[in-house]
């Protein structure tokens, strides 16, 4: 039985992103690794982003010298980097919103194109 990667929630993202990869005329299969980089690092977003949802932004820590300071959370600033990374990889891939191909709706016809100045054999 083989391993799955993901859960179900993201075995269903990944194929749809996928689907939408093999839809373009530049698909090859070296969109693969940055996918599943993608999808893995959105997985791990969302399971970090449950864990940090009701923590404050920041924590006390006691360092060496048994003193006692405010930093700021380490889950949060694994957050900001790891969003940052997938924001990324969503750009490269073009599967974010801001950099996603825009279907013009017009299906490019097949064949070529006889134009209006064609003349009719008398």
């Amino acid at each position: 039985m083989e391993k799955r990667r993901f859960s179900t929630e993201f075995d269903d993202f990944y194929n749809t992103c996928l689907l939408e990869l093999k839809g373009r005329a530049n698909y090859t299969a070296a969109f693969i690794p940055m996918l599943e980089r993608y999808v893995t690092i959105t997985a791990m977003l969302t399971k970090l982003n449950n864990e940090i949802i009701d923590e404050e932004v920041t924590i006390e820590h006691t360092n060496k010298a048994k003193e006692t300071n405010e930093v700021s959370s380490p889950k949060l600033r694994m957050f900001i980097m790891l969003n940052k990374e997938a924001n990324q990889l969503a750009k490269d891939l073009e599967l974010s919103p801001s950099t996603a191909p825009v279907n013009s709706g017009k299906e490019k016809k097949k064949g070529f194109e006889l134009g209006s100045k064609m003349k009719v054999a008398s």
